[in-house]
């Protein structure tokens, strides 16, 4: 697959819809993200789901009244979104529109909310790139609108790894932790072809600091899969939905009960930090 976003995600296809209906540790970062949003989003009014891929947040929010704009680079993505909307009816909801994160497009204040999830932040390598990214999303939204952010989290992933127990990825996990990325390089010195998207990984602390500098009012950064980061590095039937109700229920739960915890953050491989337009 194509290292670079749109051309990863262009070719995942329907993978990045099933994702969330066919892995145990996928669901759960699905479920416990809605539950901020449940909590914290207006009761009516103009979304933005920046980066929202397939659309699984659009198809959410617009099955609950809300007026959706998905902006997503991929433009396979957009097409599986159109597809999933228009099997609901709910395509009259939502606006798809091709658009890069660093530069919408949008005119100042014109979301009553605003939501970067599942990783796009993560996405863009360098620096000043990401905070020309949520000074975006930053500007687009009205003050004293919600504002979510999740990405990809640097202990989580930096588990993960380590749990694969494949000798190539352990043997360059130092550089790993020292540039605190996933990218060509890395794969080169891996001598693998690869695998995933360019990523930038987030330390919990650092996502706040990203936030709080674009204006951000930060109400917490949390952990969304957080314990059960670990499963996901499993390929068997104990990592599927449909496999042992009563243990996939516990998991839920405990995972529900900690999430809210600082240390949740640091065992997560997504984290959320949220606030508000100051």
């Amino acid at each position: 697959m194509g290292i670079d976003p749109e051309s990863y995600y262009d070719e995942l296809g329907h993978e990045e819809w099933e994702r969330a209906e066919q892995n145990f540790v996928h669901n759960l970062e699905f479920t416990n993200t809605v539950h901020y949003l449940e909590k914290h989003l207006p009761e009516e009014g103009k979304i933005l789901d920046a980066g929202g891929a397939s659309g699984r947040y659009a198809v959410w929010l617009a099955e609950r009244g809300y007026e959706v704009t998905l902006v997503d680079i991929s433009r396979k993505q957009l097409d599986i979104a159109e597809e999933k909307l228009d099997e609901r009816d709910l395509l009259e909801k939502v606006e798809l529109i091709k658009g890069d994160i660093r530069d919408l497009g949008f005119d100042d204040k014109s979301f009553d909310a605003v939501m970067c999830l599942g990783g796009p932040l993560s996405h863009v390598l360098e620096e000043y790139k990401r905070r020309k990214a949520a000074e975006e999303l930053v500007r687009v939204a009205r003050k004293g609108s919600p504002v979510f952010f999740s990405v990809m989290g640097f202990y989580g992933i930096l588990q993960l790894v380590i749990l694969e127990n494949k000798k190539s990825r352990i043997k360059n996990l130092e550089k790993l932790v020292e540039r605190q990325k996933i990218d060509k390089e890395l794969y080169k010195d891996m001598e693998a072809e690869p695998e995933f998207a360019s990523t930038y990984l987030f330390k919990p602390e650092g996502l706040k600091r990203l936030m709080s500098d674009s204006g951000i009012e930060v109400d917490r950064v949390v952990g969304l899969e957080n314990v059960t980061s670990v499963l996901e590095t499993e390929e068997d039937e104990n990592n599927r939905l449909h496999i042992d109700e009563e243990i996939v229920d516990i998991l839920v739960n405990v995972s529900k009960s900690i999430r809210d915890e600082k240390a949740s953050a640091y065992l997560s491989s997504h984290i959320l930090g949220f606030g508000f337009k100051k």
